[in-house]
């Protein structure tokens, strides 16, 4: 029986770190999450999580989590027999949350489709900047290119936008850095502050509809597991 059939609020613990905590929850949203659940804050940062998370586990029925939460070990897991749900108010879940946490029928939901808006616009930011090329005519014009020069200098060359690579942070040495028409960012498509507030409240939205027995929106399950990030 779960705890909100026994009439007891579920435990959640909360791994963001308190110092991070604003990016993603609005005041209301973590109202919210005290309405219909006990929850547990463990610390200002990872470090201070990391130390507390192991003693808290036997108690826990959910995690919510996100940027600066520690990484779940197979050890964490033996020690979480009541864990039912983790929340990740971020995307990605391959370093936080081992393979094994499906085989042992915990539910895993993040916020990767509500950070999809966010990319969906960065894409069609970059794919405006490749037709249009306004930040090279911006950048000619600085370094003191004249008017006709910053509007033909970059005529026919191709442009590339690369958000997200396999090695991050990108070398200092990297050849990117040294293309021209290569438009770079640090991982930053998914990024708004309207969005990340977004992502906290669903991830929220997602622990009070399962513990008041309603199905999940953004659950993924195990075969989705391989192909994430």
């Amino acid at each position: 029986m779960s705890s909100a059939a026994s009439g007891a609020k579920p435990t959640v613990a909360m791994l963001v770190p308190q110092t991070r905590q604003s990016e993603v929850f609005t005041p209301t949203t973590l109202d919210r999450l005290s309405s219909f659940a006990r929850v547990i804050a463990l610390g200002e940062d990872t470090a201070a999580l990391a130390r507390r998370l192991p003693e808290v586990l036997p108690e826990v029925d959910a995690c919510l989590t996100g940027w600066g939460s520690p990484p779940f070990t197979l050890e964490l897991l033996e020690r979480a027999p009541k864990l039912k749900i983790i929340a990740h108010s971020a995307g990605s879940i391959k370093r936080l949350i081992p393979i094994e946490a499906f085989a042992r029928g915990i539910v895993v939901s993040h916020a990767a489709d509500i950070i999809a808006e966010a990319v969906s616009e960065f894409t069609l930011l970059l794919m405006l900047t490749g037709l249009r090329r306004s930040h090279l005519m911006d950048s000619a014009l600085k370094a003191g290119h004249s008017w006709r020069e910053a509007r033909d200098i970059f005529a026919g060359h191709q442009l590339a936008g690369s958000d997200v690579r396999d090695e991050e942070p990108l070398p200092a040495d990297s050849p990117f850095r040294q293309l021209d028409n290569v438009f770079i960012t640090p991982h930053q498509a998914g990024h708004s502050v309207e969005t990340h507030l977004k992502q906290g409240a669903a991830m929220v939205d997602e622990l009070e509809r399962f513990f008041s027995g309603r199905p999940v929106r953004y659950q993924i399950g195990q075969s989705a597991y391989a192909t994430m990030a």
